[in-house]
């Protein structure tokens, strides 16, 4: 998180605004995922992804997780960054920077079905695998674009879904 927080400043510092949106958007997910639930070095992490599943009722073990947040700059340079963790530990080479492409102004929620729908495309042409567990940074309305999204494609997709409203802490889970 260090690293990450000194790179987003140097990016803000030569104005390189969706650069450094994107490490912002790392630094909010990791940090999601930490008030999920502390991941413990000494402790083995198949227990700790064990526990995770019981304590917010997943019905898988979260092998894969996919986080996504949007981030825009008064509605203009909108980009989501997707982070994952596999088995526990992030794993840089996946992460992935999306140019929104379809939605103009402020719409978190339409930009969100915008990159779930470019991603489970990719799933669906056999180019990629499906996550485990797909976190979503922000409420009810995120998560339901994110089943529209998934529901528009036709989809029977395996993964736990759930939303993260860091304003009072709330987690929100899909089923």
């Amino acid at each position: 998180l260090k690293r990450l927080t000194k790179e987003m400043q140097e990016h803000s510092d030569r104005q390189e605004y969706e650069s450094a949106s994107e490490k912002r958007n790392m630094i909010k997910a990791m940090q999601a995922l930490k008030r999920i639930y502390f991941i413990d070095k000494k402790k083995n992490y198949d227990s700790i992804l064990s526990d995770l599943k019981k304590k917010i009722y997943l019905t898988n073990f979260p092998k894969i997780i996919e986080a996504y947040d949007i981030s825009n700059i008064s509605g203009q340079f909108a980009v989501a960054s997707k982070v994952v963790f596999v088995n526990g530990v992030s794993s840089k080479i996946h992460y992935r920077k999306y140019k929104i492409k379809l939605i103009e102004g402020i719409n978190d929620c339409g930009m969100m079905k915008e990159v779930i729908t470019r991603r489970y495309k990719k799933i669906l042409n056999n180019e990629e695998n499906e996550p485990d567990l797909i976190l979503i940074d922000g409420g009810i309305p995120q998560l339901n674009s994110v089943i529209d999204a998934l529901r528009s494609l036709d989809v029977v997709y395996k993964a736990d879904i759930i939303s993260l409203a860091k304003k009072n802490e709330l987690i929100f889970k899909f089923g």
